[in-house]
């Protein structure tokens, strides 16, 4: 019988950026010492700790990892890659390119950032990265500090829904999500775990 596994995503914290952040490499805003200190009581003691090859990830899990052993990070791992419209504001691609952008926000699935990646694209980048790793997993835990939309794509999996079913769903900052992988199936255990819920 195959133990079942538990992985925590976490959101990195925030970075004070206000347009679309996706591959370009921005810090995080690590001053929210108490958030930071309820993540390192929460999470599980003896999880390592992976993250997005973005410094806004590796930033937040320096920060709360403590004792937990921190693995190199994982370009797989990272946003969706948001092409020439890195940096902008939505409101500003939607008034240089409202069609693909009202696509795009509507269901990924059906627009692409122009030079960006694809829904699919991105799904089969981060979903080929969670397989690799779990083949060399034996049950337990894993700890992963990753973006918004890595952490839907798997969302998704779980839900095995499209992806404009969960367009709009909110996962804040410092966000823990737990998915547990039982035989063949992922199950949404926890979602949008913060201090006080």
């Amino acid at each position: 019988m195959i133990p079942d596994v538990d992985w925590y995503w976490v959101r990195h914290a925030p970075t004070g950026m206000t347009g679309l952040n996706g591959w370009t490499d921005v810090p995080a805003i690590l001053t929210d010492t108490k958030t930071l200190e309820f993540l390192d009581s929460y999470l599980p003691d003896d999880s390592a700790v992976l993250t997005s090859d973005l410094q806004r990830a590796r930033d937040t899990a320096k920060a709360f990892c403590g004792d937990r052993l921190l693995l190199p990070p994982v370009e797989h791992l990272r946003e969706i890659n948001f092409g020439q419209w890195e940096g902008k504001l939505p409101e500003s691609i939607r008034e240089s390119d409202r069609e693909q952008a009202e696509r795009f926000w509507a269901d990924p699935t059906k627009a692409t950032p122009p030079g960006g990646e694809s829904w699919q694209q991105f799904r089969k980048r981060v979903d080929d990265y969670v397989e690799e790793f779990l083949a060399v997993m034996m049950g337990g835990s894993i700890i992963v500090v990753s973006h918004y939309g890595v952490i839907l794509s798997q969302i998704q999996q779980a839900k095995q829904c499209e992806i404009s079913e969960l367009m709009g769903w909110e996962i804040p900052y410092y966000s823990i999500t737990r998915l547990t992988l039982i035989g063949d199936d992922w199950v949404l255990r926890e979602f949008n775990v913060l201090p006080g819920s």
